[in-house]
């Protein structure tokens, strides 16, 4: 079983094969979409706050952790900066993919910000390169992610052209990636001003950068419309088959600006309804039925408000940095998410057969084995109880031919498979097609989605003796 609850997530996004895809949904509950952006510049972390009411599914905290601490199940994404992590130590670094099996590691954070990373996109594609090459050596359940850039517009895509390109002419591959991130902010760019600067490395294309207005910095139409852009750009460079993720966005400018405790939560509620319905069937990702956002982190969880006189700080804080209170943008966080939640089991039969055949001769001594594969695409285990095997449509009518029990938890979001099987007798049956139900039980059914995908009709068909098997119809295997 794996460990690490990023890869039900994040691995099933970046397309990892699920056991089914009707029941192995990217979400079991939407409120997992939902994530926060930890600071931890001033020695806080996330067990410092009251986290597990906000209800939030994922949080990043710029920095790597062995054995990261989770929150009501919170799921956490590794995140290697070149200022820390490179060049690489095998020894230092190792470890933590070790432990950490089928994670999710983004692979810096704003390169082409020269307050961040500060890297040119051969600089960049460099350090990517060398970090994927050793995680996947390490993990090759690894899922690794690009580093979000300050916000998608047109430079900034000139900037992501520009790592292809790169990549493309120094290792003669195109660039790899399971999952694209990207931070939407809404902030100037130019040189030596206000906002978002210009790429490193892209100087020289300066005058492409957009001259936005501090009024501008909370309009949701340019939010919304650098998304639909971003998702263009991804499906134009042959990128549509990857999931989205939008690690970090907010409000930044402070309440003097006019953006208050109101306008603030206005455009965190705006933009998370545009978030979890947005999709586009051209452009959307086809594996979450064409949203342009598969998740996305707020900003933040616990930075400073902004200070007039120290200069430190920023806005949109769900907490208090010192106190620990929860502020007024987290109360409507809160409030938001609460109705999402949606926790529970989904075991379903992902595959079954019956051996030797579903067809038989009259008088076979063979017995029928029917073999099940489980899974459980819900967010929380499931206890199974027991295979049955009922001849008839239904179990009031029918009548019980086989039973096994198994007693086994199985892990949620189809983090592993559980086989079973149960063997009945046909002896003494006539010719015929005789309908058979076959059911999972659990034992907690309070807490299963849908209990019709624990249970499958198929039909067996007693052959005479002679019956030419090749003008047998076999019927296909029915939910009920």
């Amino acid at each position: 079983m794996l460990t690490s609850l990023l890869l039900s997530v994040w691995a099933l996004l970046a397309g990892v094969t699920s056991p089914h895809s009707d029941t192995c949904s990217l979400y079991p509950s939407e409120h997992e979409r939902y994530g926060v952006n930890v600071v931890r510049n001033y020695g806080k972390a996330i067990d410092d706050y009251a986290v597990t009411q906000l209800n939030a599914g994922w949080y990043v905290d710029y920095t790597i952790q062995r054995t990261p601490v989770r929150p009501n199940h919170m799921s956490y994404v590794q995140t290697l900066l070149p200022s820390l992590h490179y060049p690489i130590q095998p020894e230092f670094l190792g470890p933590y993919v070790d432990e950490n099996p089928g994670a999710v590691w983004v692979l810096g954070n704003e390169p082409d910000r020269d307050l961040q990373d500060a890297m040119t996109p051969e600089e960049y594609v460099v350090f990517y390169h060398d970090m994927r090459q050793f995680i996947k050596g390490r993990d090759p359940t690894a899922q690794i992610a690009i580093a979000g850039l300050v916000q998608p517009t047109p430079i900034r895509l000139r900037y992501l052209d520009s790592v292809l390109a790169a990549y493309q002419y120094r290792y003669n591959e195109r660039f790899p990636v399971d999952i694209w991130t990207m931070h939407n902010f809404v902030l100037n760019e130019e040189l030596n001003g206000w906002g978002a600067g210009i790429p490193v490395g892209l100087e020289d294309f300066a005058s492409e950068g957009i001259r936005y207005e501090v009024r501008d910095h909370g309009r949701i139409d340019l939010f919304k419309q650098q998304i639909v852009d971003l998702r263009q750009w991804m499906s134009s460079n042959g990128y549509r088959d990857k999931p989205l993720i939008i690690s970090e966005y907010g409000i930044l400018l402070p309440d003097l600006y006019g953006y208050t405790d109101t306008v603030v939560g206005n455009f965190m509620v705006e933009s998370f309804a545009f978030l979890q319905t947005a999709e586009d069937t051209k452009t959307g990702y086809p594996r979450d039925g064409n949203r342009l956002v598969q998740s996305w982190g707020w900003y933040s969880l616990n930075d400073y408000r902004y200070d007039i006189d120290t200069g430190i700080g920023l806005n949109g804080n769900l907490f208090d940095h010192d106190t620990g209170q929860i502020t007024a943008v987290g109360n409507r966080f809160k409030a938001y998410i609460a109705p999402l939640v949606d926790n529970h089991s989904n075991l379903s039969i992902i595959d079954m057969t019956l051996e030797p055949a579903f067809e038989l001769e009259q008088g076979s001594s063979v017995p029928v084995t029917v073999t099940v594969t489980l899974a459980n695409g819900g967010n929380l285990p499931v206890d199974v109880t027991a295979l049955r095997i009922i001849r008839g449509e239904n179990a009031q009518d029918g009548t019980s031919m086989a039973r096994t029990d198994v007693n086994a938890q199985l892990a949620e979001r189809c983090q592993a498979t559980l086989t079973v099987k149960a063997s009945f007798s046909v002896s003494g049956w006539e010719p015929g097609l005789y309908p058979l139900l076959v059911t999972v039980g659990v034992q907690d059914v309070g807490i299963e989605k849908n209990l019709d995908d624990n249970r499958v009709n198929t039909s067996l068909w007693i052959l005479q003796e002679g019956q030419e098997l090749d003008r047998v119809f076999l019927p296909v295997l029915e939910r009920p």
